[in-house]
């Protein structure tokens, strides 16, 4: 029997040997699984980390973004104070950068304060530059050490906190942001327009046939022809049926009319956003038609709408700055009197109207008229009218308007009456909301008739009267609707600010239609403001500038005449050999510059002496490139889009596309164009008469002053505002 050997057999070793080895295998395995997935972890942790720091960083450089839009409106705030005032608070360039500090830094604390506070700034505010679904992460976690703290360079927001939380990780962001008054440069402010940056000046007026642009300043007069009896009354500038005329070009930053700007039926008138607008009055006086003012708008009576289904368009910054209770033509509101009207003011920052609307009865009744009967309402429709007229419920009153016959059977005392009667609709008299006395308004219309209406002896109370009869009479809300198709306005924050005399009207809650809210009751506090407005139109209507300090004595002068030498021009025409770039023919001296070359185009001075009586306007019939000087009046005509490169001046009446231009449209039209180049390059140069040399300069007035193209009112504030704003004291956790 074989006998087995147990003690030499090796085959339970290799059994073990392997268990051990994937043993070992499966732990290391385990391992290099568990250390990748830790490492994975930590990738995924770090990076959700870094995500949200860098979301706490986005929403900060959001807030950031909102306060440099917020520094940018006040910086132009401030430069425009300070412009607006100098020659009275300010006197040099020291005043004025001392002037523009004061105001930027107020502003800005007015506009980033906590309500009730002076030392603590609005988180509320902050958190309105941010999106919907950042606002949350903005805290307000100790509203001690949220400090609002004026400096010697500036201001500082303190601690301003960001937590962004996500997926249960959070970061935290706390800062302090400094804005710093930005660097402004003044020039010195000369008493000498910038004409070389002019388009046209025209001193009595323009009257636009077909569309026309203008592209640069432009200056117009009032239209005197057949004004007899008013000079106020005069137009200054007239766009005729189916035509137009926009000033919203780049180079459009100024345009003065110092008359009234007429529409008529189907035209438009446009400015641009960086257009300053100074006007007498804006009136569309016919039927669809549309304007349009967009950057800031100046007007010194009233904006009215007139033709039936208009459009009015006001965005920017406008103001109606004229305060008069006593008159209308120097009361400044905005009125819809055609049914159908669009008006349209959502993208509007400011709104200040300092006057009130009038029951307008000259022109349109008999000679026993009295004066206009004033309203209380800034921004109205013609139907507020019914608000003021006497009820027939008051004592005495049989109706309202009544026969003349009527009217001299009313009892002496029947005023008083009247003002002390109960008015049912309203739970008082008329006597109790501040109405002084009745104003008869009789009519020449077929039979004669007289109408009566409450006076009120100042806007104020005439406000207060009508938003009480508004309030409880629901057929004004229907009148409302008759005139105002659409309507618009932006909201309170948008609309940076509003100031009113009177009532002025807003949206429905419903959001169609309007209605409408009492005055804002701040206008006094605006009352240099507004004669500062005034200063300005009145040295812009005499010497284009609106640095008041050097027109002593202009007052009864006009713009042409304090630019325009005559006397210098009339030696072009005084006889004598001329030399060979100088032709002339009659009353029309025509000065070649070949030699200067603009554009590819040559320079001409078109010199026209028509201002004697019997005298006819001239005609530029061909595109050129120069200045035109007509004494007298000028017709821009032909069949160039382009009607003028450079500078014309007229001492009377321009007519814009007399003949119209066959093809021309709103968005082919034919352009004046200004070219601050070509004009300084033209007034350099000189022609021979006789032995006399004569220089373009010498045709303006203190022409020795002209030629550089840097006569104006200083640069126009520009500045980087991204490096006003810097981080202070980042922790980030």
């Amino acid at each position: 029997m074989k006998k087995l050997n147990q003690y030499h057999s090796n085959r339970g070793g290799a059994l073990l040997s392997v268990v051990i080895v994937m043993t070992i295998v499966s732990i290391l395995g385990v391992l290099i699984m568990s250390v990748a997935y830790t490492n994975l972890n930590m990738k995924v942790v770090d990076k959700k980390a870094t995500d949200n720091f860098y979301s706490a960083e986005a929403v900060m450089e959001e807030i950031m973004a909102g306060l440099q839009e917020e520094v940018s409106d006040q910086y132009k705030a401030a430069y425009t104070s300070v412009m607006e005032r100098y020659g009275e608070e300010f006197k040099n360039e020291a005043d004025m950068k001392e002037g523009f500090a004061s105001y930027f830094v107020l502003n800005l604390v007015d506009r980033l304060r906590a309500p009730e506070s002076q030392s603590k700034y609005s988180v509320a505010m902050l958190k309105s530059y941010l999106s919907d679904g950042n606002q949350a992460y903005l805290k307000d976690e100790d509203n001690d050490n949220n400090v609002l703290q004026t400096l010697s360079d500036g201001l500082s927001l303190k601690n301003v906190t960001v937590r962004y939380e996500k997926d249960g990780y959070s970061n935290k962001i706390t800062t302090d942001i400094k804005i710093l008054i930005p660097d402004v440069e003044f020039g010195l402010i000369s008493d000498m327009p910038e004409i070389a940056e002019y388009a046209i000046i025209a001193q009595q007026g323009v009257d636009v046939t077909g569309y026309g642009k203008i592209s640069g300043k432009a200056f117009f007069g009032k239209d005197l022809r057949g004004i007899e009896n008013s000079y106020e009354d005069a137009v200054s500038i007239l766009v005729n049926e189916t035509s137009g005329l926009s000033a919203n070009d780049s180079a459009s930053s100024l345009l003065v009319s110092e008359g009234e700007i007429s529409i008529a039926d189907g035209s438009t008138f446009e400015t641009g956003s960086i257009t300053s607008l100074w006007t007498d009055m804006i009136t569309v006086n016919g039927d669809n038609s549309t304007v349009k003012v967009i950057g800031r708008t100046y007007v010194k009576d009233d904006t009215t709408m007139n033709g039936k289904n208009g459009t009015l368009t006001i965005g920017g910054q406008y103001y109606g700055y004229s305060n008069n209770d006593m008159n209308a033509r120097e009361s400044s509101a905005i009125i819809v009197n055609g049914q159908g009207t669009t008006l349209n003011m959502s993208d509007a920052a400011t709104l200040v109207v300092a006057g009130t609307s009038f029951v307008s009865v000259q022109g349109e009744y008999s000679d026993l008229v009295q004066e206009d009967v004033l309203m209380g309402d800034s921004v109205a429709v013609k139907s507020n009218q019914l608000a003021y007229l006497v009820p027939k419920e008051c004592k005495g009153i049989v109706s309202n308007p009544m026969t003349f016959e009527q009217f001299g059977a009313l009892e002496d005392g029947w005023q008083d009456a009247v003002l002390d009667s109960y008015i049912n609709s309203l739970g008082r008299t008329a006597r109790s909301y501040g109405a002084v006395d009745v104003c008869t308004v009789f009519t020449n219309r077929t039979g004669g008739a007289v109408y009566l209406y409450f006076l009120f002896d100042n806007a104020d109370t005439a406000s207060d009267y009508f938003m009480a009869y508004y309030t409880k009479n629901e057929k004004m809300k229907d009148y409302l609707e008759q005139y105002l198709k659409v309507f618009s306005i932006a909201d309170t924050t948008e609309l940076t600010r509003i100031v009113t005399q009177g009532n002025y009207l807003v949206e429905a809650e419903s959001g169609d239609g309007a209605t409408y809210h009492g005055n804002t009751g701040n206008i006094a506090l605006a009352g240099q403001e507004m004669l500062n407005y005034q200063n300005n139109f009145q040295s812009l209507c005499k010497k284009l500038v609106t640095n008041t300090t050097g027109n002593a004595g202009i007052e009864d002068t006009t713009v042409y005449e304090n630019i325009i030498n005559e006397t210098a021009i009339e030696k072009l025409f005084a006889g004598g050999t001329a030399s060979e770039n100088v032709t002339l023919s009659g009353n029309v001296a025509r000065i070649t510059l070949p030699s200067v070359e603009a554009a590819g185009d040559s320079i001409e001075v078109i010199v026209i002496d028509n201002n004697d009586a019997g005298d006819t306007a001239y005609t530029i019939s061909e595109y050129g490139t120069g200045i035109v000087i007509a004494t007298g009046d000028l017709i821009l005509d032909g069949t160039n889009n382009m009607a003028w490169n450079g500078l014309v001046i007229c001492g009377g009446h321009l007519s814009f596309n007399k003949e119209g231009l066959s093809g021309q449209t709103a968005d082919n039209p034919r352009i004046l164009k200004a070219d601050a180049d070509v004009v300084t390059k033209a007034m350099q140069l000189s022609c021979t008469i006789g032995s006399e040399e004569i220089f373009v300069k010498n045709f303006f007035v203190g022409g020795e002053n002209y030629g550089s193209g840097t006569s104006g009112e200083g640069n126009d504030g520009s500045s980087d505002i991204r490096n006003c704003l810097v981080y202070e004291n980042w922790k980030s956790e």
